[in-house]
């Protein structure tokens, strides 16, 4: 089994604690889709789909956390314009 967490930076560089932690589905891969559309940080992992994040700030730094047995993807750094 495995997860997906997306989660806030503080401006101490601390992760908050996840705005969302969803299941992965039990499949052999999955494909990672971010997309940043008016104004919104949209996420999709293997169909998975966490809820839009506002995007407010010039600068915001999100956590992204992808865990499924011994693979794992973590780190997301997102700037607008």
């Amino acid at each position: 089994s495995g997860f997906v967490a997306l989660s806030e930076i503080g401006a101490d560089g601390v992760a908050k604690p996840p705005r969302q932690l969803l299941p992965l589905p039990a499949t052999a891969s999955w494909p990672l889709r971010i997309a940043c559309q008016r104004g919104q940080l949209l996420v999709e992992v293997g169909g998975v789909t966490l809820n839009p994040v506002p995007v407010l700030q010039a600068t915001t730094a999100m956590g992204l956390t992808v865990t499924r047995g011994a693979v794992a993807f973590a780190g997301l750094t997102l700037a607008t314009p």
